[in-house]
């Protein structure tokens, strides 16, 4: 950050200088893809909170929906596979048996 300030005082003094104006725009390409990774990053943990809450309360579509979203995001998630892994009946019969007791 401390180059980007660096770099303006120059395109400050100098509008035109190629060098400060390329690593400003590098720099402000390269802080929108980190953003974008953690915003990606922040919703495949959301979502998988999200399934793991859906399963406990029950609600076994929602969590089936959402483990598959999730699985489409990110193919090699290990909470999508292990709830879409649950979606055989007689994993679900086992389940819906506990809730009952």
């Amino acid at each position: 950050m401390e180059c980007m300030d660096h770099m303006k005082t120059i395109l400050a003094y100098a509008p035109q200088h190629e060098l400060a104006l390329e690593y400003i725009q590098q720099s402000e390409i390269r802080m929108k893809e980190i953003q974008d990774a953690d915003k990606d990053r922040r919703w495949i943990i959301d979502t998988e909170q999200k399934v793991m809450t859906l399963f406990k309360s029950g609600d076994i579509d929602g969590a089936r929906r959402e483990a598959h979203r999730l699985e489409q995001a990110d193919p090699d998630n290990k909470i999508a596979k292990k709830y879409l892994a649950k979606e055989q009946p007689s994993m679900w019969r086992r389940f819906i048996s506990r809730l009952r007791r």
